[in-house]
């Protein structure tokens, strides 16, 4: 198989080189004209792509717009890029582009695959009013995005797959489950934890409210008047294009009290997990697998994170770490004093984790499976 045209369409371009590089480079390889469309918001993200031979087009998507007139503008972009480019498949990721781009692959009769990377709080129960409402459309356009027969839909957790098929969106013939965006395991490896105290816990994700790092912060100040020798170390990216964006200011702020440490964007993730001792993740919404906890499952690190979808898809509860109830500031603190308290507890979650990840959550298996879909989706047999 070559000369086979693959179309990404993606929300913003730093997203797709931290989730999705390592599997549009796999098609590449592969023998795939790889095209990848997105909001480009820095033309470094570009440049690196379009060396690496990659096509690159920039197309106008807000993430958090709900105005009409900017939506058809985005939707108008794609149908030109599809029209224009004639994609043999395409693959959507997070929510816009898979309603758009799969109503328009739908009408082109083009395969598709969309990737579910999350049904966050818009499918939570006990929704009313707006929320309601909003669930209902959502759940209309899915259906229409995904109703085709020459579509599939890619779940990293079980939780997302069954909603989804439970709500009569899609059928089961066209869900196809892959942990996770899988991480690359020599990379990413087992280490020792550091010896020296205090404490050292990792909190590394887009910094947004309803991550939960409000709670973290909480949780550690406890635990210091409690004498608990407790670091935090805080990571990620400020997303301005985000609902409920934390501002910089309240960082700041933490970290001239000594509070956190606050570290911004971190390129070397693996070092930095292998120096600390626990990796938390305390968010208040459902996600697909969070990155940072198979990163540190792979890196042989204790996790604690709320229970919600795909955080208990990657945390056996007790086993590779702990889960604890979403806002429960209790739960939280608990779980912390027990894994500082406990450092052989530490070494065998992590033990456990580590090789939950290489069993499902390795990079060469996300990999081997997403290609395996496109065969599919194209009609081709597997090899296998």
């Amino acid at each position: 198989m070559t000369n086979r045209k693959l179309l990404y369409i993606i929300n913003v371009d730093w997203y797709f080189v931290m989730h999705w590089l390592d599997r549009a480079n796999a098609a590449k390889h592969a023998g795939y004209d790889v095209h990848i469309a997105m909001e480009c918001s820095d033309h470094k993200h570009r440049q690196s792509l379009e060396k690496s031979g990659f096509h690159v087009h920039d197309i106008p998507l807000c993430r958090k717009s709900v105005n009409p007139v900017t939506e058809l503008r985005t939707v108008l972009a794609i149908y030109r890029l599809i029209r224009q480019q004639k994609p043999d498949i395409l693959h959507s990721v997070t929510i816009k582009p898979n309603i758009y781009a799969g109503v328009i692959c739908r009408r082109c009769s083009i395969p598709s695959v969309a990737s579910i990377t999350g049904l966050g709080t818009t499918f939570s129960s006990g929704q009313q009013g707006l929320r309601a409402f909003a669930k209902r459309g959502i759940k209309r356009l899915y259906k229409m995005a995904f109703g085709g027969d020459k579509s599939k839909v890619l779940f990293e957790n079980t939780d997302d797959l069954k909603t989804m098929i439970h709500s009569g969106i899609i059928k089961r013939k066209q869900a196809v489950q892959i942990y996770g965006a899988g991480v690359n395991t020599t990379l990413f490896n087992v280490s020792e934890e550091p010896k020296t105290h205090p404490i050292r816990v990792l909190f590394a994700a887009r910094l947004l409210r309803n991550k939960g790092l409000h709670q973290l912060v909480a949780a550690v100040q406890q635990l210091r008047k409690e004498q608990l020798p407790v670091e935090l170390l805080v990571a990620g990216i400020i997303d301005n294009d985000a609902h409920g964006t934390l501002p910089i200011k309240e960082l700041e702020q933490w970290q001239q009290q000594q509070i956190i440490q606050w570290l911004g964007q971190v390129d070397d993730m693996a070092a930095l997990i292998n120096s600390v001792n626990i990796v938390c993740l305390p968010t208040q919404y459902g996600e697909g697998v969070p990155r940072i906890l198979i990163e540190g499952a792979a890196c042989g690190r204790a996790l604690i994170a709320t229970d919600v979808q795909g955080c208990r898809e990657i945390i056996l509860n007790g086993k590779n770490g702990l889960l604890v109830t979403p806002g429960n500031q209790n739960e939280l603190t608990a779980a912390l004093r027990r894994l500082i308290n406990e450092p052989a507890t530490r070494k065998a979650m992590g033990g456990q984790g580590r090789r939950l990840v290489e069993n499902k959550y390795s990079a060469s298996i996300v990999i081997e499976q997403t290609l395996e879909t496109y065969q599919q989706s194209l009609g081709f047999q597997s090899s296998k």
